[in-house]
């Protein structure tokens, strides 16, 4: 901007190449500043559901310690194109299994988990009536506080009964299953301790990702065929 031509004591236009990066360098910043305080707004709008509901608030992310095993997760990321008085955001749920977290070889455990950790995760649209991907736009003329509003509703109707339901492994499972992650579901399985099931979704996983089989029966063999013969005696869930 103008104003920080002047502080660093010459025009854009005149500048040398290094200061003029740093010149372009300070509007972006003030583009990205001024919308990142708008969802500022939007954030606490959306905040009170959720912390009426047992989440504590962390910036815009939210978590709930359903267990010593068991954290429902929700956080509003903003899009990384937003500038100036105009943007996006969605917003993004998990549910973090400790016990199916120790059997995903690529997900270990961590202590502070986010909704990139989960395996069970989902975002808010496709949970809404509109069932796609959906992301909030806002400008200089959205009402930000009525916008917060709307979403933490969209969030008490659509996303706080997915995360309750899928807080338990079995739900966690039956969500799998109908997303079709089927070697997911095969871990979650196993967590339940159902090794009859985990088998026949890494079957039904290896139908589907043909290419994965190797991985699949990796995983297979480091975590169900070293069990005795007698803890493999469960009946398959149906």
């Amino acid at each position: 901007t103008a104003g920080h031509d002047r502080f660093l004591g010459l025009e854009a236009h005149s500048a040398p190449p290094l200061l003029s990066y740093v010149v372009r360098r300070l509007q972006v910043l003030d583009a990205m500043s001024a919308t990142q305080n708008m969802m500022k707004v939007v954030v606490a709008s959306f905040a009170p559901a959720l912390k009426a509901a047992g989440y504590r608030k962390q910036g815009a992310r939210f978590r709930e310690e359903v267990s010593p095993t068991v954290v429902r997760l929700v956080n509003i990321q903003s899009s990384q194109w937003n500038m100036g008085s105009e943007g996006r955001f969605c917003v993004n749920l998990g549910v973090y299994h400790r016990d199916l977290a120790a059997l995903h070889d690529a997900c270990p455990v961590v202590e502070s988990p986010l909704v990139q950790h989960c395996v069970v995760k989902e975002r808010l649209g496709f949970l809404m009536p509109v069932g796609k991907d959906h992301w909030w736009s806002i400008d200089s003329k959205t009402d930000l506080v009525a916008l917060g509003s709307e979403v933490a509703s969209a969030w008490e109707e659509y996303g706080k009964p997915w995360l309750n339901s899928n807080s338990t492994l079995e739900g966690a499972r039956e969500f799998l299953v109908w997303r079709n992650w089927h070697f997911l579901a095969a871990m979650t399985s196993l967590a339940i301790g159902n090794h009859d099931d985990a088998h026949h979704w890494l079957d039904e996983a290896i139908k589907e990702w043909p290419s994965g089989k190797e991985r699949i029966e990796a995983w297979r063999a480091a975590h169900l065929l070293q069990l005795p013969p007698a803890s493999r005696r469960t009946k398959r869930c149906t």
